[in-house]
């Protein structure tokens, strides 16, 4: 998957909404590749093990997800998410489907036991025919971070993603 995102994050101590812009590419055996274009330029590379994130003077830091559960619950979900792995996001959390196929709406609330629970109140997410086009997820303190998505494009053919041009510097050290 490729898309376009414009995001929106209100944060309680904030008098005014945080906005940004950029680009997100999803790969199954790779991760997300998320980009930042606006404000500022900011490289996020999410797998299964780890979350690395590059700034803008080009410094990289490596967070290890292993043994810090919340970080683990919310690098699953995405990922498996993006991945149609229903299995793997309802370890973690009770879902809700509503709509049709044309329009449809998936609400994600953690599971009481779930690490996630002190983190993230919910995560609502809402498309059509298959493509995500919005998601809003609301922290336990009550900020909330809406991300719109556009240009969205589905591939289902391994050779398009082979293309992918996932940053190296940002694999394990």
């Amino acid at each position: 998957m490729q898309a376009d995102f414009t995001e929106e994050k209100t944060l309680h101590i904030l008098s005014h909404p945080l906005e940004s812009k950029g680009t997100l590419l999803f790969s199954p055996q790779q991760g997300v590749f998320r980009v930042m274009q606006e404000p500022v330029h900011q490289e996020l590379l999410i797998t299964r093990a780890q979350l690395t994130q590059k700034d803008a003077q080009g410094n990289i830091q490596h967070m290890g997800v292993r043994g810090q559960p919340a970080a683990q619950a919310f690098v699953d979900v995405f990922l498996s998410f993006f991945s149609g792995d229903r299995r793997g996001w309802e370890k973690t959390f009770e879902t809700v489907f509503s709509g049709s196929e044309s329009a449809w709406t998936i609400a994600l609330i953690p599971r009481r036991k779930s690490p996630a629970k002190k983190v993230l109140r919910k995560i609502l997410l809402e498309g059509h025919e298959g493509v995500l086009d919005t998601m809003t997820l609301t922290e336990a303190n009550g900020d909330e971070t809406h991300t719109q998505y556009s240009r969205q494009q589905v591939f289902h053919d391994q050779t398009y993603e082979s293309s992918f041009h996932f940053p190296k510097d940002l694999k394990n050290p």
